[in-house]
């Protein structure tokens, strides 16, 4: 095991992947003193550890403060084409079809008030203690790449590719006493309300249904499933699309079945008549719903108008009803994220490399990957 101290205050352990009970004893007593984002709470985690996470060749972090352990992170070892130079992830694995599953607002699972100080460590610890590696690589991090720079060593450097992330901040409006529907733009609601009228004289009324039980869950997910599939079929000569990996549909499964019963995972179903319209796939987490992902009839509904827009905008309204206080598009900037939110946060997707030959020859590497994929 590795430790290294940061101003004596922060001690940074690096060791061995512990058992799965272990660690999620670890994380969810943890999880209690952090205010993390689903991404980082043990339904994710632990769906990820038992089926993604290569064990061999994961490393568990832990940030200790006067003793008390504050932070926790799971790191991938991965080399390039197998033989390059090393790289570590946090909460990736380097294989970019599992990668899909995208993660965001990631981190370290941190006591609140510690987050940067404790990042800072295992930065620190990184660049100063450990010699076996060329990119340390922190997705989807709301920390910038500015603030990580100002704690590396002169012959680091980190780079950064940041994204928007729209959301709807449901707590400003409720304190506003406006709703949702009023915030929208006049286009948008037009756009809405003649799709709905096209679908009402089509098939019938719209109707809005949640899963509320693990069997339902498992149907939705389904039909989920094979209308995301369907429509990716068609797009871009085909085969992608993000459930196109069955490790990541059985990642799902273990997510949805480790949730049923909480209601932090949901699927919500748009009907119109017997029709389904579309699902959305909603991770809620502390006063937050996550819209994760979809899946719409749009071969069947495409001159029905914006079947998609008709979804979402019920689908915000249901947690604008139960009281929640954000609903969060995630990272992109879609047309139809812009649209639907009323504001953005920026996330980070940071890879730190030393400078030098080690950094050419990574350049040379990731060129070399880039080209076999």
């Amino acid at each position: 095991m590795n430790t290294i101290h940061i101003e004596s205050r922060f001690v940074t352990e690096v060791d061995k992947l512990p058992s799965v009970d272990t660690l999620r004893a670890q994380w969810q007593e943890l999880q209690t003193r952090s205010r993390c984002s689903f991404f980082l709470s043990w339904h994710w985690i632990g769906a990820w550890v038992e089926h993604l996470c290569d064990h061999d060749a994961a490393l568990l972090v832990r940030v200790l403060h006067g003793g008390r352990l504050i932070a926790l992170g799971i790191l991938s070892r991965r080399r390039t084409l197998g033989i390059g130079p090393v790289q570590y992830r946090l909460h990736e694995t380097g294989d970019r079809l599992i990668d899909g599953i995208t993660i965001e607002y990631n981190g370290l699972l941190c006591e609140k008030g510690f987050e940067a100080e404790a990042l800072r460590s295992v930065v620190w610890h990184f660049a100063t203690a450990r010699t076996d590696w060329s990119t340390l690589y922190l997705p989807a991090t709301v920390i910038p790449a500015s603030e990580v720079n100002g704690w590396l060593p002169n012959m680091f450097a980190a780079r950064s590719c940041t994204r928007p992330s729209p959301f709807v901040d449901l707590a400003s409006l409720r304190a506003a006493e406006r709703s949702y529907w009023d915030s929208l733009s006049a286009n948008c609601r037009s756009m809405v309300w003649r799709t709905e009228r096209r679908l009402l004289e089509g098939f019938g009324p719209l109707t809005l249904q949640v899963t509320d039980s693990a069997a339902h869950a498992g149907e939705f997910f389904v039909e989920l499933v094979e209308l995301h599939q369907r429509h990716w079929s068609t797009v871009e000569g085909g085969g992608g699309g993000a459930f196109a990996d069955a490790r990541i549909v059985d990642f799902h499964r273990n997510l949805l079945s480790k949730t049923a019963g909480s209601g932090n995972a949901r699927l919500v179903r748009l009907l119109a008549g017997e029709r389904c319209v579309g699902i959305a796939y909603i991770f809620v987490w502390r006063d937050t719903a996550y819209f994760y992902q979809s899946g719409l009839d749009y071969g069947s509904l495409r001159s029905f108008g914006s079947p998609g827009l008709s979804l979402l905008t019920r689908v915000v309204q249901h947690f604008e009803r139960e009281g929640l206080s954000r609903f969060d598009f995630l990272a992109g900037d879609s047309r139809y994220k812009l649209s639907l939110s009323n504001s953005s946060e920026p996330q980070h997707w940071i890879a730190i490399d030393r400078k030098g030959w080690l950094a050419n020859t990574r350049r040379w590497w990731r060129a070399a990957a880039t080209r076999s994929g």
